[in-house]
């Protein structure tokens, strides 16, 4: 009888003070989680795009102006060869680069499962020098099929197969409808490369974007996704992104990236893996400032209201 009523005296009457104590900590935690979670995120992306891209790897993003030149919407032809020609100069001739990664993406509607897609294609140059976790198959291996190979996210995992076929329509953009085959399939949480237009911040969201696929919501932006070769199909369907990952030799230090690159300087910007990083998380603490503040605040309130509750005696 002594120890229950030991045990009895532990524990307030209706054990209202232990209820208190049980929503201060509900407090805490998310309180704890709304804080964290971009802090999180950007760490989690920082590791799958690093592991994912050689060293030695920058980011070249040409100015608001020159995109829009170059994509035609201002200025004369002879302005747009001329900047066309010096920006490929650079590029090209340059012996320190080895590839230049490009991207072109839209939405569709996967007519066989229904999923809101969106297609990212690949150039060369993307497919060669980047990779990504697979949980099935290869990085967009070619065999025997003439089929165009696809590399599929965590949306289809449970729907396709190695060497199951998708229909990818492209007549809105001119272009056709493609038989494509699954040679390749990730996981439900992922990252791809989708390189943005124009930012004049250039950050993680720059280069990639990572979601995970719930399957019993089918909400958009997450990683139903399908990535293919874009050099398979007819040329011109989808404009590249004027932003480019330029791979260099393996020994280029990406520190004397601005000097080696300098002539790009008048029409752009250059910048590294890890100035992006740096810039994402600048970013997270701007526009997320109020989240933490509150929720330190609310830490130490629930720390101390833990202490004054627990020495009341109800």
């Amino acid at each position: 009888m002594k120890y229950l009523y030991l045990i009895k005296k532990q524990y307030s009457s209706l054990f209202i003070r232990e209820g208190v104590i049980m929503i201060l900590m509900c407090f805490i935690i998310v309180s704890l989680i709304d804080a964290v979670s971009p802090l999180a995120y950007t760490e989690l992306m920082t590791g799958r795009i690093d592991a994912s891209l050689p060293s030695g790897t920058i980011y070249y993003q040409p100015s608001y102006r020159i995109t829009q030149l170059q994509k035609g919407a201002i200025g004369s032809d002879e302005e747009r060869h001329e900047v066309d020609l010096t920006i490929d100069r650079v590029l090209l001739e340059n012996e320190l680069v080895v590839g230049v990664g490009r991207t072109a993406a839209f939405a569709t509607r996967d007519q066989i499962s229904g999923f809101h897609t969106h297609i990212v294609c690949y150039n060369e140059d993307m497919i060669q020098y980047t990779n990504a976790e697979l949980v099935k198959g290869n990085w967009f291996f070619e065999g025997a099929s003439s089929l165009i190979p696809i590399v599929v996210g965590g949306a289809y995992r449970k729907t396709k197969s190695l060497g199951d076929t998708i229909e990818v329509d492209f007549t809105s953009y001119g272009g056709k409808s493609y038989t494509c085959e699954v040679v390749g399939i990730m996981d439900d949480v992922d990252m791809y490369f989708a390189l943005s237009d124009g930012e004049t911040l250039q950050t993680l969201n720059t280069l990639a974007i990572s979601g995970r696929w719930t399957y019993s919501q089918g909400r958009e932006n997450t990683d139903a996704y399908i990535l293919l070769p874009i050099d398979r199909l007819v040329t011109g369907i989808l404009p590249l992104s004027s932003g480019c990952l330029l791979f260099t030799s393996a020994n280029f230090d990406t520190k004397n990236a601005e000097a080696e690159f300098s002539a790009l300087g008048k029409y752009g910007r250059i910048e590294t893996i890890s100035q992006m990083e740096l810039h994402q998380r600048k970013l997270n603490i701007y526009f997320y400032n109020k989240n933490i503040i509150v929720a330190l605040t609310l830490l130490v309130f629930c720390i101390l209201g833990l202490g004054w509750i627990h020495n009341i005696r109800l």
